[in-house]
């Protein structure tokens, strides 16, 4: 249920409501705080932090005051200390071919990816036909779907966007598995992308429109729905 509208509010606004929030519940006690140096120095590929990342972080680097009763959370590393430090990307690759092989319940050379009945697949990122000019940073999440901060090129506010990750699979008589990968914009920001970890409001892309078309103008690769498909055989 939505508290109030967060795509209309300004990014580090909203990260204030947000942290108001965090403060009242159990887990406040396990924040830790980034000094301002620290956020000063941390760079993502090189360049500096969206505003309402930077905020969060002068209040929780290690995202553990995120932490909710209404799903199983997924906790990552703090992403900084207190001296100048470069937060890795993530490669998309090698996280397609984790989801696969835990999902088919193998290791990776030991499945046949095709793209159709008749034509292989050099590897995962093939029949994805994916290339993204930006790099992606691991934010953690409540549920099945991943999320990717987008560092491409920012908006009029200096904020990237934030990619949904969903892979499905199946495995059928225990011989063949199917699988479908999504990838989309699902958050105009990380602040947005905050508030919905938070009080699981349901904001879709449908909500923040006018943000897409200004995400889309910076970053054309991001302008299509990805979506993939391929069979595994064992």
């Amino acid at each position: 249920m939505m508290k109030f509208n967060p795509v209309k509010m300004e990014p580090i606004a909203l990260v204030d409501r947000c942290i108001e929030e965090l403060n009242t519940r159990v887990n406040a006690g396990d924040a830790k705080p980034m000094s301002k140096v620290a956020i000063d120095c941390l760079r993502l590929d090189g360049k500096k932090l969206p505003p309402s990342l930077a905020r969060y972080l002068a209040f929780d680097c290690s995202f553990y005051s995120m932490s909710s009763n209404w799903g199983e959370f997924s906790n990552i590393d703090p992403i900084g200390a207190e001296t100048p430090n470069e937060w890795d990307p993530v490669f998309l690759e090698e996280e397609i071919t984790h989801t696969i092989e835990e999902l088919a319940w193998r290791p990776i050379n030991e499945l046949k990816l095709f793209l159709t009945k008749d034509k292989a697949a050099a590897g995962p990122m093939d029949y994805l036909s994916l290339e993204l000019d930006g790099k992606l940073f691991r934010l953690p999440n409540v549920g099945n779907q991943t999320h990717f901060l987008y560092v491409g090129v920012a908006d009029k506010h200096g904020e990237y966007p934030v990619l949904g990750f969903e892979f499905k699979g199946d495995i059928e008589h225990s011989t063949k598995f199917w699988g479908q990968l999504n990838v989309w914009v699902k958050y105009p920001n990380f602040a947005v992308y905050l508030y919905d970890q938070i009080f699981d409001s349901d904001v879709y892309p449908d909500d923040f429109v006018a943000e897409l078309d200004e995400i889309y103008h910076n970053n054309p690769e991001l302008s299509r729905n990805f979506k993939g498909s391929l069979e595994l055989l064992k």
